[in-house]
């Protein structure tokens, strides 16, 4: 028997992750596309591939890089992988990035 979760840790049937599954509002956390064409995408699956210590994980985070594997992370809670979200942007941004947004916000105020 399978276990499922919606976003707040919750069991729920497979009903209700079948319907939740199919919606991409519900199930697409953060999609940050940056300029070198790297995309990072995170998601709630709902269906646990593995456990750890804060619980089922049931979220993931796939970076994808134009002639490379994709990799992929995998969290228990929306925060955790909220958090390495942010940090995996930050990673793969070119510095050179960081100062263009930084001269736009400037622009903009």
């Amino acid at each position: 028997m399978s276990e499922y979760f919606d976003r707040q840790n919750r069991m729920i049937s497979y009903e209700t992750w079948l319907r939740l599954i199919r919606d991409e509002k519900y199930c697409r956390i953060k999609k940050t596309k940056l300029d070198n064409g790297i995309t990072i995408t995170t998601s709630w699956l709902g269906m646990p591939t593995g456990y750890g210590p804060t619980g089922p994980k049931i979220y993931a985070t796939v970076v994808r890089e134009t002639n490379k594997d994709n990799s992929v992370t995998e969290y228990a809670t929306e925060e955790e992988a909220l958090e390495h979200h942010k940090h995996l942007v930050d990673t793969h941004t070119d510095p050179k990035e960081h100062v263009s947004r930084w001269v736009q916000i400037i622009k903009e105020l």
